[in-house]
């Protein structure tokens, strides 16, 4: 994984853990379970990076089980992740769940 990825997950995990008591090693794991009954209840607004942490955060305050399972990375050669674009989102979505 890249540093600046590194450096990303770093952040963001601390951020949703102090702000809204997310503890999860990696919150922008888009690799997720989830039964569809219990999706549709979360009502995930978010569109991009952005959606993983939306959903974490709002799984948490429902009270429901969460459970991290190592997997492995696999990084492309190119990456979709736009730093400046994708932080500017994640923190759209942090201040819009701060209710």
């Amino acid at each position: 994984m890249s540093i600046t990825r590194r450096l990303s997950n770093i952040l963001t995990k601390n951020m949703l853990e102090r702000f809204f008591n997310v503890k999860m090693p990696d919150v922008q794991c888009g690799f997720r379970a989830i039964r569809a009954d219990v999706f549709n209840v979360l009502k995930i607004e978010e569109n991009g990076y952005p959606w993983a942490s939306e959903m974490l955060i709002k799984a948490n305050r429902l009270g429901l089980k969460m459970k991290s399972v190592e997997i492995e990375t696999i990084n492309a050669d190119k990456s979709s992740i736009k730093p400046l674009r994708d932080s500017i989102a994640f923190l759209k979505m942090m201040i819009s769940n701060d209710r």
